[in-house]
């Protein structure tokens, strides 16, 4: 099965794809003002989320509830995602 890469340009979404356990794949810094970020959904099986009580790592949906104003997150694993986020539009 392979995994369905998304993209963001939104910091913001990138840091909650990040908190919600989305694997980073790259940033293309070639537009300083707007960096694009890459994630993979986590590869979990269904089993494993019910026991676990993730969330959908459908990266769309989570997108969707982004846009619609309704995602829930940890504020501290979101906390920690925007700086790993923000360190790597500024690494070399």
């Amino acid at each position: 099965m392979s995994k369905k890469l998304s993209s963001t340009k939104t910091l913001g979404l990138a840091a909650a794809w990040a908190a919600l356990g989305a694997n980073y794949e790259s940033v293309d810094r070639t537009d300083p003002k707007h960096q694009e970020f890459t994630f993979s959904p986590r590869v979990l099986t269904t089993g494993a989320l019910d026991i676990l009580g993730l969330p959908t790592q459908d990266l769309d949906v989570i997108e969707a509830q982004w846009v619609n104003k309704t995602l829930q997150v940890n504020a501290v694993d979101y906390y920690d995602a925007l700086q790993r986020m923000k360190s790597l539009i500024h690494s070399k």
